[in-house]
Parts: structure tokens; sequence; C-alpha cells
């Protein structure tokens, strides 16, 4: 009996680095609701953004799987629609912009440099390999997997350029910034006050469009 014992006690820690060992990922949706019902918004001649800045480390890891602000980037919740009946409303992802009340800069970072940088790594499984007790291909491949399965959540909620037809669905969604000088640590701003800034292109059915600059200032 002393010896089974005796054995159940490697057994349980091999059992508790392996599950600490093994990477997964897993995230839900976030809360859709109207650009025109938040508070955060801009709104002109039908068209509505909103945007919400995360809530906590608790939410992002909730809805992103991690904290994304702990590799240095910051995700704003972008929600966007257009209630015009005859005009199209365009926007290039590339040219939104995040400008903090002391003067930083943040840019928007495109979706592969975002998952590069946030990608598990057999590195995250440290604990196993110098003890070997995980086989290295089963932790390699729960990696692989959870990789994965951000990618394919992250290609659901990362939004890319947006055109927004007339009385279209509305659009949410997140874009992710990084301070533009990279001597900037997100731990060292007050990254929650801003002016949020997307680059508005307006198709118009009848007579000229126009560009225009939509702002939101938390």
């Amino acid at each position: 009996m002393l010896r089974a014992q005796i054995l159940l006690v490697p057994l349980t820690i091999i059992s508790s680095v392996f599950l600490a060992s093994c990477a997964s990922y897993e995230a839900r949706p976030f809360q859709t609701r109207p650009a025109s019902s938040l508070v955060d918004r801009y709104e002109k001649d039908a068209f509505a953004f909103a945007a919400r800045l995360p809530e906590d480390e608790d939410y992002l890891e909730r809805h992103l799987g991690i904290d994304p602000i702990a590799y240095g980037l910051l995700p704003i919740e972008i929600f966007l629609e257009n209630r015009n009946d005859t005009d199209n409303f365009e926007i290039l992802i590339e040219r939104a912009s995040y400008r903090l009340v002391d003067g930083t800069e943040l840019e928007p970072v495109p979706l592969d440099v975002v998952l590069e940088a946030t990608r598990y790594s057999g590195w995250r499984s440290l604990p196993a390999w110098p003890l070997l007790l995980v086989p290295g291909m089963m932790v390699l491949s729960s990696v692989s997997s959870a990789n994965e399965a951000m990618r394919d959540d992250y290609a659901q909620k990362v939004l890319v350029d947006i055109n927004l037809p007339p009385r279209s669905d509305p659009v949410h969604g997140v874009i992710f910034f990084r301070p533009t000088d990279e001597d900037v640590d997100l731990d060292d701003v007050e990254f929650r006050k801003g002016t949020l800034t997307l680059e508005v292109t307006r198709r118009a059915a009848q007579g000229p469009g126009e560009n225009f600059s939509a702002q939101i200032t938390f």
C-alpha cells in the first residue's frame, strides 16, 4: 500500500506538469450591438461609428484568449453601422490611428503581425522540458492546435478593410494598435485617454462623394 502511494506522488506531479505544458486556446465571442446604441460614438449622414476600450485583463482573456497588452498590443473594439439608403462608406484599416492625450501615437497592426507576436510556442512549455517528463511531440501538437484555433478566431474578430453598403448589417470587430515608437511601453502610458480616428470615404449614389475623419475621444 505504501509503495503504491509513493508511486502515486510522482505520477501526480507528472500529470500536473503535462497539463501545464500543453497549450490551449479558448475565447468567447464579443457581444455585438449597433454602433448607434453606444455612448462613445460618431455619427454623420446615417453613418455611425462607435468604439470601446478593453475593460480589464480578464475581459481580454475571456474574449481574445490572452492579454494582448502584455505583448505591446492594444485591442479596441469597433462598431460600424450604415443606415443610409443610397450611399456606401469605405474604411481602410491601415489609415486608422489612436493618439493619446500625452501625444503618443498608436498605429494599426495587421493580423499576421498580431498572430506572430502572440503565438504559442514550445517555450511556453518550459517547465516540462528540463524534466523530460512530457514527450515533445505531444506538446508541439498542442501548440500547433492552439495557434490554429487562435488564427481562426482572430480571422473572424479582427477587422480588415471595410465596405458598408446601404442599409447593410452592422459590423463589429477589433483593431489592434501599437505605439509607433518601439521604446514606448503600454504599461507606462495612459492608453484609456485619447482620440481614435477612422478615415472614411463616402461613395454617393448621386453626386460627388467625400472623405472625412470620424473621431471618438475617450
